[in-house]
């Protein structure tokens, strides 16, 4: 497995802490991400296990790991957020934040995590539904994090940031290609 460092928003630094992002194709169509987050975790708002996870919006307002998915000729995209709670949403957009949506989704991403002191482990398996109709590649991903620290404030990590403020929709964030 190999690991894609992400790098905090200029604007919003995070001192201390490093964020790596993996991908493995479980099969076809089915992909494995695995963040890795270190540092003084005692230092950062974590939200607590959902024992009962569920699909839920805005989880970006706290610590939330993302990916964003698209084809690589296409301008609509899917959208995957995972908590640390185990809570997760999917959103469909048609274009860069237009039309979105919340597709149907029969098999929920599954999510585990790994707390020490210093290091976090989230690690989620996505099923081909996650995907709807997107093709099984080439793929274009754009990997993400926002992390809260422990008075609220956001900072926010991608594989690569487009100028200006943090916008984790803009292509230029799509910097991954995953082949079939």
């Amino acid at each position: 497995m190999s690991w894609n460092l992400l790098q905090p928003h200029p604007a919003t630094p995070a001192p201390g802490f490093s964020l790596a992002v993996a991908i493995a194709r479980l099969d076809a169509r089915s992909l494995g991400l695995s963040w890795r987050l270190a540092g003084d975790l005692s230092r950062l708002n974590l939200p607590d296990r959902n024992p009962d996870p569920e699909r839920r919006d805005e989880l970006w307002r706290h610590t939330c790991f993302e990916t964003f998915v698209r084809d690589s000729g296409e301008p609509h995209y899917r959208e995957l957020n995972f908590s640390t709670s185990g809570d997760w949403a999917v959103y469909q957009f048609d274009a860069y934040r237009q039309g979105m949506a919340s597709p149907a989704i029969i098999t929920p991403p599954r999510i585990r995590v790994s707390l020490s002191p210093d290091a976090l482990r989230l690690d989620v398996d996505l099923a081909p539904e996650v995907f709807g109709d997107l093709p099984a590649g080439p793929l274009r991903l754009a990997l993400t994090a926002v992390v809260e620290s422990g008075d609220g404030e956001l900072s926010y990590w991608a594989l690569n940031h487009p100028p200006g403020k943090p916008d984790f929709h803009h292509d230029d964030g799509f910097a991954l290609t995953l082949w079939p």
